[in-house]
C-alpha cells in the first residue's frame, strides 16, 4: 500500500486504445481480456490492490484499496488517492495492452492542487529523460491549469491540472464518439454530514459491514436505483 499520509484530491489516469478493425475476441472485448495477474501487476506499480469487483455488458469496475478502476474494451480509467505513485502504472499497463496487440490512442492524467507539499509522483527516469516510446509518439497538448469557480475569492487556491496527449487532434473515444469528462472534488463539507463517512473509534467490524452502514446512512444506495452500490470503508 502507499506510504502514510492522505492526499485528498484523487489522481486520475485514462488511457484509450485502438481496437482491431477485424472481428474476434480482442475486437469485441479488448482490455477486458487482460488476465487478473496483469491487472495485479498494474496496480502493484501504483501501490494499491483490488478490494472487490463487478461488471456488466459495458465494463468491469473495481473498488481499490486507494479508490477505483474501470476497464472498458478500449479504455482504462484508474483513480487513486493518498500518496500513490499512479504514473508508475503507465508502462506496466502499456506492456499488458501490447500483449493484446492494442495500440495507444491517447492518454490523460489529471489531479487537483495538492493539499500539502510532497514528493512528485512522476517516476525519476521520466523527470530526467523522455517517457516510454508509446507515449512519446502521441501528439502532446499543452497542459491546462483550471481554476475553481471560487478562484477569484481571497485565499482560494484550488486548481485542477490536466495533462493530455493524443494521436490526433480529436477528443473522441476509441469508438469515434465525442466525450466530455467532468472532474468533481468536494472540500469543506458540513461536519455533521461528513461524519456519516467516518469509522467510529474502536469499531471492530469489517470494512464491508461498516460500508453497508455508511451507504444506508448517507442514502447513496438510492441515487441510481438500477445500479448496485459496492460498499467498503477505507482506512485513511
Amino acid at each position: 500500500m502507499a506510504s502514510c499520509g492522505f492526499e485528498g484530491f484523487e489522481k486520475r489516469l485514462e488511457l484509450v486504445f485502438e481496437l482491431p478493425a477485424s472481428g474476434g475476441e480482442v475486437a469485441r472485448h479488448g482490455l477486458r481480456l487482460l488476465p487478473a495477474e496483469a491487472l495485479r501487476e498494474v496496480l502493484d506499480a501504483a501501490q494499491c490492490a483490488v478490494v472487490s469487483a463487478a461488471g456488466n455488458a459495458a465494463a468491469d469496475a473495481y473498488v481499490l484499496s486507494e479508490s477505483s478502476m474501470f476497464v472498458y474494451p478500449g479504455r482504462v480509467v484508474l483513480k487513486t488517492c493518498g500518496t500513490t505513485p499512479l504514473l508508475r502504472a503507465v508502462p506496466v499497463l502499456l506492456r499488458a495492452a501490447a500483449a493484446l496487440r492494442l495500440r495507444l490512442r491517447s492518454c490523460r492524467y489529471s489531479r487537483g492542487e495538492y493539499l500539502r507539499s510532497r514528493t512528485p509522483t512522476l517516476p525519476t527516469r521520466w523527470r530526467t529523460s523522455t517517457p516510454p516510446s508509446p507515449v512519446t509518439l502521441l501528439r502532446f497538448r499543452r497542459s491546462a491549469v483550471m481554476p475553481s469557480s471560487s478562484s477569484s475569492s481571497p485565499g482560494a487556491s484550488h486548481r485542477w491540472h490536466v495533462y493530455s496527449a493524443s494521436s490526433s487532434a480529436s477528443s473522441s473515444d476509441a469508438d469515434g464518439a465525442a466525450r466530455l469528462t467532468a472532474e468533481v472534488c468536494m472540500t469543506e463539507l458540513d461536519r455533521g454530514m461528513a461524519a456519516r463517512f467516518y469509522q467510529r473509534p474502536g469499531d471492530g467490524r469489517t470494512s464491508h459491514a461498516i460500508g453497508d452502514e455508511m451507504t444506508a446512512a448517507s442514502g447513496i444506495g438510492g441515487v441510481t436505483f438500477t445500479a448496485p452500490a459496492t460498499k467498503h470503508e477505507h482506512d485513511n
